[in-house]
């Protein structure tokens, strides 16, 4: 008897702290990060974004070093800092070299023997912590490296990034964070560049073959019917064609003829314009400024899509030579003359006049339609993007796949990639990323949301037509452009983990990267020829945007180089001849 109610005792023992274990894991919703390379990267560009963004502020980066010395037990680390500075120098910030105690800093995250794993939520914290006490004390440094205390309120973002207030481009405080690309690496990829490009040339000619299929045929095609005729297995388009500029013509002064809503509404109101022509648009209205940035407090699933990020996604995806995203132009729509006449009764009904005496409508979708939430003209002529319909024929169905890095989409939990750095090993003997082109096209694709700040990536389409060798088609990119001086790095976790770039796309991001003309003026350039960019909210995208781009480009190459360093270029600079 005895011996079967110790058995019970210690099942019921047992089944209790299974419960209790799987509560406290559950309640511990915040993954563990144990992966070193990826600590060090968070604290290092944490080191860098209070160095670069605040100005060195002396006493505070000690407090960071001393910090890290306590943490690392490094005994030569606290010999530098007794050293530093050297006799007659003075403390560098500000004349663009790094300065010592950035490089003990530096140093000390490198030191193999510091256990990183057992110090994650320290080594964060501790960068957020210093941020904190530099804000606070308003310390920051002018162009000239010269300290200044500034008193204005700054809001700061969930990873201790910081908002830019009108007018703060120009201020020493608020100038944009800079990153200089290590001319060693310039260099390194250049000669590779160098060594491979006639074997890059011959592998193009070999797959040089562009298979489409004529969904219209006649002699007398209009632009429309022309471009969906020419897409195909490599490109919606032939970027060298005079064409598209002409289609955008067409779509921004054609005559509309008809208006519905779309047929699965989305999340947003989207309408569909039918023009003269035949051919039809789907068109986005504006429901931001243009200048306006994404509201920090608002998860990436509720944020408001913004119609001039569908415009500069089509023209980076057209500088990037990829030719992947629909084309896409700006337009004004008078409410009264091209939607009222053709709504249906039920969309008449959520149409207003404001008290301020402009004409809005909120349409129907799945969120924000409604009154609170209505798109309003001045009085009754709104902006918005008008994105080129894709054709719909049974030869030429598009297939939907769901992105192997998609975010949870949860308030609560994360997704397995997160928190999982062989997840890559996974994806890569999972059809179809076990063959072809495909998985080189994800790297590329995730490049491309980098640049834009795009988080919303959860699917992507091909054509089944042309099965594995079909080109990625990406639309929905709205929610693109929304940040300035902060960059996701999660957003570039495919190339982070499966370490694999296109030797294309590494050409591509070399020229961006070296001249003569950066990406942020390619775009400027490209983007001043929408016709929304001469309208009275002025250009599509702001100085910060463009030198976000510039940024964003040089950590791209940055984080190519970390790979190549690990396992060797020829590893992860891969050529497919696409």
């Amino acid at each position: 008897m005895k011996l079967k109610l110790r058995v019970w005792i210690c099942a019921v023992a047992l089944i209790a702290a299974t419960v209790i274990t799987f509560l406290l894991s559950a309640a511990n919703l915040e993954p563990t990060v144990d992966d070193p390379e990826y600590i060090i990267r968070q604290a290092e560009d944490r080191l860098n974004h209070v160095y670069g963004e605040f100005g060195a502020g002396g006493d505070n980066v000690d407090i960071l070093i001393k910090a890290l010395i306590r943490l690392t037990k490094h005994s030569s680390g606290e010999e530098l800092v007794a050293k530093w500075p050297p006799s007659g120098e003075t403390k560098r910030s500000g004349t663009g070299e790094r300065p010592l105690h950035v490089e003990i800093a530096q140093k000390l995250l490198r030191d193999r023997s510091f256990n990183v794993a057992e110090n994650v939520e320290v080594l964060i914290k501790l960068g957020k912590t210093l941020e904190k006490s530099v804000q606070k004390s308003g310390v920051g440094r002018n162009e000239s490296g010269e300290a200044f205390r500034d008193e204005t309120s700054r809001e700061v973002y969930s990873d201790g990034s910081r908002r830019l207030d009108e007018g703060e481009a120009n201020s020493g405080f608020g100038r944009y964070p800079e990153f200089r690309l290590n001319d060693e690496i310039v260099t390194a990829f250049s000669q590779h560049i160098a060594s491979r490009m006639d074997t890059h040339k011959r592998l193009r000619r070999i797959g040089s073959m562009h298979l489409t299929y004529q969904v219209h045929k006649g002699k007398k095609l209009h632009n429309w019917q022309l471009w969906q005729n020419g897409i195909g297995k490599k490109r919606l388009y032939d970027g060298t064609s005079p064409l598209i500029d002409e289609l955008l013509k067409d779509m921004t002064y054609g005559r509309i003829t008809g208006m519905s809503t779309m047929a699965d509404y989305g999340t947003q109101i989207k309408l569909v314009f039918k023009y003269d022509d035949k051919s039809q648009a789907l068109f986005k209205p504006m429901r931001w400024r243009r200048d306006q940035e994404r509201d920090p407090n608002l998860f990436y699933f509720d944020d408001f899509e913004r119609h001039h990020a569908e415009i500069a996604a089509f023209h980076l995806d057209r500088l990037m030579e990829f030719y992947r995203v629909p084309p896409n132009v700006g337009r004004f729509i008078n409410i009264t003359a091209d939607i009222e006449p053709f709504a249906s009764k039920s969309f008449l009904r959520t149409l207003f006049t404001s008290p301020a005496g402009n004409k809005c409508f909120y349409g129907k979708c799945d969120y924000y339609c409604d009154s609170g939430h209505p798109v309003c003209g001045k009085p009754d002529v709104i902006e918005g993007s008008l994105a080129a319909w894709l054709p719909f024929t049974s030869k030429l169905v598009k297939k939907t796949w769901e992105n192997p890095w998609k975010r949870s989409y949860s308030k609560f939990r994360t997704a397995d990639w997160e928190h999982d750095p062989d997840y890559c090993e996974e994806v890569k003997v999972t059809k179809p990323y076990n063959n072809g082109r495909r998985l080189l096209d994800l790297i590329d694709i995730t490049i491309f949301d980098y640049l834009a700040g795009n988080q919303d990536r959860h699917h992507y389409h091909t054509f089944k037509l042309f099965g594995n060798n079909s080109s990625p088609v990406l639309y929905d990119n709205g929610r693109g452009f929304g940040w300035i001086i902060y960059d996701d790095r999660s957003i570039l976790t495919p190339l982070i983990q499966c370490c694999e770039i296109r030797f294309s796309t590494l050409v591509k991001l070399m020229r961006f990267e070296t001249g003569p003309k950066k990406l942020g003026v390619l775009m400027a350039e490209s983007l001043n020829r929408d016709p929304l960019s001469s309208g009275p909210n002025g250009l599509i995208l702001s100085d910060g945007h463009l030198k976000a781009l510039d940024r964003r480009v040089s950590r791209i190459l940055d984080t190519v180089w970390d790979c190549v360093r690990r396992n060797g270029i020829t590893k992860v600079v891969l050529d497919d001849g696409i």
